[in-house]
């Protein structure tokens, strides 16, 4: 999976154009090197900019939805690729977020559900953004000819991972942030209590 180079043609922003399926807004992909406590050895990423501003705005103001990220592995047996979906991710900053493309993901959901999803109790289950970011990225696969997909049901060392990381992460922020510092820098300390906050909130094991 590290050798795998499939998407290479990727690792930096490239542009697609404009997806009917969002209202004409402007898909760009990027594939990148997941961090070592991630489900896999890389990650996809597709971004939705808006078509208002997308060509007469600075990248880095341009009004944008990221997608939940595809963490993926491909590796080749006899001769032909397999690709492992080791999760399918929300990475949004407040930043990355915009209304009208939100509601432009919620339309193209509804319609991806039409037909095989009957029951209204497990559409309601299916989070837009991640079967929008799935679907793009199953097209993806079969353009390169990969129709072969493993999916791990379980993750056996997950749960101790996440509980000793809560523990050293919670030593190291009171470890810095003593009342001193605090009164010191207080608006960096806001910004990393924030960071820290949002992170712990996503454990499984709440560290006291």
């Amino acid at each position: 999976m590290i050798r795998d180079r499939t998407f290479e043609k990727y690792d930096n922003e490239t542009y697609l154009g404009k997806l009917n399926s969002l209202d004409g807004n402007i898909v760009c992909v990027k594939n990148g090197i997941a961090r070592t406590w991630d489900e896999n050895s890389r990650e996809f990423e597709i971004t939705i900019y808006d078509k208002r501003y997308y060509h007469n705005t600075d990248k880095f103001n341009r009004k944008r939805y990221k997608l939940p990220v595809i963490r993926y592995g491909i590796y080749t047996e006899d001769g032909k690729k397999i690709c492992r979906i080791g999760s399918v991710q929300n990475k949004n900053d407040e930043k990355d977020k915009d209304d009208d493309l939100n509601e432009s993901i919620n339309v193209a959901r509804r319609e991806l559900n039409k037909g095989e999803l009957k029951k209204e109790n497990y559409r309601e289950k299916v989070e837009p953004a991640k079967t929008l970011a799935l679907s793009i990225f199953l097209n993806f696969l079969s353009r390169e000819g990969i129709t072969e997909i493993e999916v791990p049901g379980m993750y056996v060392l997950d749960y101790e991972y996440h509980r000793k990381r809560g523990i050293e992460l919670k030593r190291k922020f009171d470890t810095i942030w003593t009342e001193e510092n605090k009164r010191e820098e207080p608006r960096i300390y806001e910004e990393e209590k924030i960071i820290y906050q949002r992170i712990m909130k996503k454990k499984i094991l709440l560290v006291k």
